[in-house]
């Protein structure tokens, strides 16, 4: 009916009548999801937002009413994550960094609890055991006390603790404080019929509406992944050709198709109404929905000419820096609480796994002897090694918990990850970084350095190896990272480090380099983006990340990681996102594959890019 101010106040007494369930649960559960169709907060933005433009004298409240609206829409398990992470390293007291880890450890055996409840509960009256239920329900009750007694010893230690673990929206003024001059953050929101964006800087805020709904948003997404991603061929052989227009599927040797029209328009309709606004800035990102799936980087600022030449299209990362947040209120926790690592070794990297690809072909078992050769960084090869692409098909079988070492060993080996790793801590001066390969990196030494306290000695992480996301491996249903398998498997070391291990090791990182396929995806294909191996790793306790979107290529990953670390060792006044940009922009002038956006784009920033 059009009538914005009723519908606006509706919205918002649902919306207080939703926070105030959130504030009760969150007691008790440590954890809590809006089911999608009594959710306010996109219904409350739209009224918000047409009354808005209706009534200037009301634009500003409503505009700040929305933007806190817009929060509570997005990634809140990396978001909380973020500020975990942030809360247990902000006091140099040991006693408060334990009792803020057992805190976050008993949300989410309260969550797990409250899980096993509900399905005891939801069997038919024959099968339920009063009994067991009764027990659940002592146990979920214990550790909700638990939960409260720690709440209250930390909030007397660290009183910013309550806000940082619970996912509250901050204000508009709040978001200001935090930006420096010279730094833009921009909120984006879709619902079904509009996407809204939130320009806020240090000086001046700015709200605009782009007519993309979440449909409309995917389906323009979708098709520059298609230009982007080369297993969007493999998985979905029928929808990209659809999707583009196609009638024949993709050639043998023909490159990713990328549409710069749509990369131009996409770009006009989200950024082209505050591009004024955002000119000389570096952009912090806060996406949502099928945003969180793009890398912005691969958007033209300026319509692109016929034939235009990739290696001197208008790309948006010739022209900004960017960086990716799950949360506005991330950005908080890392600039207000976080301090830079106290560790005092500059970098560790971790690579080139045991494999033997399909252990038939000359490439594989090649690859095989070369890569059991590289032990050190002083045994790299002289000759150069075919690069190989880091991305691992998907499986059927999905069971316990102990990673399927055949399938692990049949992934194609990486031996140019050494060069990699080396090439990169060689950086380093007066001391180099460490670097363990082959046998070496496993899961066994992985955690043996996590228990020691020896990981968080360690400033900067840089695994390169294949990444999975979930339900790839068979055996576990976690996304994570292959190392060299073990003989035979344990429940200690498969081989696999997956999310819930990493989030189990201590690190004390400023950032972690995550230089494999698919490490920015979720814990499953509907979760939120940046919630799997991302998520893993803030709550260990790092404060950036760089992860792909897609499967990497090798040459490419060297490239571009080597080039960021030295960017910030000659350049030691910029931030990891500049130097990330400088990187990508040096690689694209390169022409030829290296300026193909499939190549260079995979990467982005999540977390902390300005230190």
């Amino acid at each position: 009916m059009k009538d914005w101010q009723q519908a606006r106040d509706a919205f918002a007494r649902a919306v207080a009548i939703q926070n105030g369930r959130r504030a009760a649960e969150q007691e008790s559960r440590g954890d809590v999801k809006v089911h999608e169709e009594t959710n306010p907060y996109p219904g409350l933005i739209v009224a918000a937002y047409n009354l808005a433009s209706a009534n200037a004298g009301q634009a500003g409240a409503l505009r700040s009413q929305a933007f806190e609206a817009a929060q509570w829409i997005g990634d809140e398990q990396a978001a909380r994550a973020i500020a975990g992470m942030s809360a247990r390293i902000a006091d140099g007291s040991g006693d408060l960094a334990a009792r803020v880890r057992e805190r976050q450890d008993l949300g989410a055996q309260a969550v797990a609890t409250d899980k096993m409840l509900v399905a005891a509960i939801s069997q038919a009256d024959a099968a339920r055991n009063p009994a067991a239920e009764q027990a659940l329900r002592a146990r979920a009750s214990a550790i909700s006390g638990q939960i409260r007694e720690l709440d209250r010893s930390i909030a007397a230690q660290f009183p910013d603790y309550a806000a940082l673990v619970t996912k509250a929206p901050i204000a508009i003024e709040d978001a200001q404080k935090q930006l420096r001059p010279n730094e833009a953050m921009l909120l984006f929101t879709t619902t079904s019929r509009a996407t809204f964006v939130w320009t806020v800087t240090r000086s001046d805020v700015r709200w605009h509406s782009a007519d993309l709904g979440e449909k409309q948003l995917a389906e323009a997404v979708g098709a520059l992944r298609c230009g982007l991603d080369t297993d969007a061929w493999l998985d979905k052989a029928t929808t990209c050709p659809q999707k583009l227009g196609r009638k024949a599927p993709l050639g043998a040797d023909e490159p990713l198709p990328f549409n710069q029209e749509r990369a131009f328009a996409l770009y006009q309709a989200l950024l082209g109404p505050v591009a004024r606004d955002i000119d000389g800035k570096e952009l912090i990102l806060v996406p949502s929905g099928p945003l969180a799936t793009l890398p912005f980087q691969v958007l033209l600022t300026e319509k692109p000419a016929a034939g235009q030449d990739l290696a001197k299209a208008p790309w948006l990362v010739q022209r900004f820096a960017t960086t990716v947040l799950p949360s506005v209120s991330s950005l908080k926790a890392l600039r207000q609480v976080a301090r830079k690592s106290a560790a005092s070794k500059p970098f560790l990297g971790i690579g080139n796994p045991v494999l033997d690809g399909d252990g038939r072909s000359d490439v594989a078992m090649a690859r095989a002897k070369l890569a059991r050769q590289i032990q050190t960084c002083a045994v790299l090869p002289t000759q150069a090694t075919q690069v190989a692409q880091r991305s691992l098909r998907a499986v059927d079988a999905l069971s316990g918990g102990t990673a399927d070492i055949v399938q692990l060993r049949r992934q194609m080996p990486l031996p140019e990850t050494a060069l990699e790793l080396c090439a990169v801590a060689s950086t380093f001066a007066p001391v180099k970084g460490d670097v363990v390969l082959a046998g070496d990196a496993s899961e066994t030494r992985m955690k043996t350095l996590g228990q020691s306290g020896d990981l968080a000695k360690y400033r900067i992480l840089h695994f390169a190896t294949h990444g999975a996301l979930a339900g790839q491996v068979r055996g576990s249903i976690e996304p994570g990272l292959i190392l060299s398998p073990p003989a035979a498997p344990t429940s200690t070391d498969d081989g696999y480090l997956s999310s819930s291990e990493i989030s189990g090791l201590k690190l004390d990182a400023d950032w972690v380099i995550l230089s494999a396929c698919n490490t920015a995806g979720g814990q499953a294909a509907n979760s939120e983006a940046f919630s799997g191996l991302a998520r893993a790793f803030f709550y260990a306790g790092t404060r950036a990340l760089l992860v792909s979107h897609w499967a990497v290529n090798s040459d490419a990953a060297v490239a571009i990681t080597t080039g960021t670390i030295d960017a910030m060792k000659t350049h030691p006044d910029i931030g990891r996102a500049e130097a990330l940009r400088r990187s990508i922009s040096a690689l694209i002038t390169k022409g030829g594959e290296s300026a193909q956006p499939a190549t260079w784009a995979p990467f982005v920033l999540v977390g902390a890019g300005a230190i």
